[in-house]
């Protein structure tokens, strides 16, 4: 069974916080938020119903992506 990116995420910030590793830590926690924002957005979408292209350009230019 694959391991959820999450749960992978969250295990290196244990693994990191254990070896006292600030820089490590640091990306690790990164890694972590952006994990469970990817989880969040994919059910998200999963659950609504079909966007129009406007839609889709608005949500992509809030997050950045245009």
């Amino acid at each position: 069974m694959p391991v959820s990116p999450v749960l992978k995420a969250r295990s290196d910030l244990g693994v990191a916080t254990r070896r006292k590793d600030a820089a490590a830590v640091a990306q690790a926690r990164q890694e972590l938020a952006a994990a469970k924002i990817l989880a969040y957005a994919a059910r998200t979408v999963a659950d609504a119903p079909p966007l129009t292209s406007e839609q889709r350009a608005l949500i992509a230019a809030a997050l950045g992506g245009a």
